[in-house]
């Protein structure tokens, strides 16, 4: 009696911590649970299986693995709903909601299978009913069960690729964003880069006047330029520091280039520090 309790205890745990699972945790973790059931098509409240509640919160992986075990597609719960109209009936609730989509295709897909399976027993039960003894009635009825099964796991070995490629597929297709999102970023990025070296080269060529073909203008230009650049900050030289560019300038041809290579730098700045007498 006492063994009887404990196994009705661990069974009603098995059941409770599936449906928990069901939930709000991924198929994986729960395997040994489903191994541990006895009764796939266990009810639960409202008369419902595992089946329905994995089909009203569109769990795929779920879904697909209690079909696997042979969950029933035709049981009804107390809203007479099996699973296939449950599948049907969340399809038109979210009609974009591409998981719910995958598991009204699965439900269909071992719905019609038993109900092929069903009508080909029944014939084959028939048959054999009428044109075999007894005792070779249970062989027909195996070899036909036999070949049903077949076929069934034959059409959910090819469903289950189709799945899978699709996933590879949205992955690729989420991989090609990423990649585009990245080449657009760096894009823009350089982009920024180039608009503020235009913006430092304009504000630093704004206060450089037009080249001139006037040899005398453009040391004048140059040496102005460059008094321009040029602070003193002990002592009042101006006139000086000014000759003394117009000598560097007048003293050879590379000083002179040297010269006019300062005066359009911006970012030349000469401090001078004259000692008072």
């Amino acid at each position: 009696m006492a063994s009887n309790i404990s196994a009705s205890s661990a069974e009603q745990f098995v059941e409770e911590r599936l449906l928990i699972g069901l939930f709000a945790s991924p198929l994986l973790q729960h395997k040994e649970l489903l191994d541990m059931l006895e009764d796939i098509d266990v009810r639960y409240p409202r008369q419902r299986t595992l089946l329905h509640v994995g089909v009203g919160l569109g769990k795929t992986d779920w879904v697909e693995e209690l079909l696997a075990r042979g969950a029933d597609t035709d049981i009804t719960d107390d809203s007479q709903q099996n699973a296939l109209s449950s599948a049907e009936e969340m399809v038109r609730q979210f009609p974009d909601d591409v998981e719910r989509s995958k598991v009204l295709n699965l439900v269909t897909l071992v719905h019609r299978r038993d109900q092929v399976i069903l009508r080909r027993l029944e014939a084959s039960s028939s048959r054999c009913t009428d044109n075999v003894t007894p005792v070779a009635s249970p062989e027909c009825g195996i070899e036909s069960l036999k070949f049903s099964v077949d076929s069934l796991r034959r059409e959910m070995k090819s469903l289950v690729r189709q799945l899978s490629s699709s996933l590879e597929e949205l992955k690729a297709q989420v991989c090609g964003r990423d990649t585009l999102l990245r080449y657009l970023e760096e894009a823009v990025a350089s982009t920024a880069e180039d608009v503020t070296c235009i913006k430092c080269g304009l504000i630093g060529e704004a206060s450089i006047s037009q080249p001139t073909s006037d040899p005398s203008r453009a040391r004048q230009e140059c040496v102005d330029a460059m008094m321009r650049k040029t602070r003193i900050v002990y002592g009042d030289r101006v006139d000086e520091m000014r000759g003394l560019y117009e000598r560097l300038y007048d003293e050879d041809e590379c000083t002179a280039c040297i010269i006019k290579f300062l005066s359009r730098d911006y970012r030349l700045k000469v401090m001078v520090d004259f000692e008072s007498k």
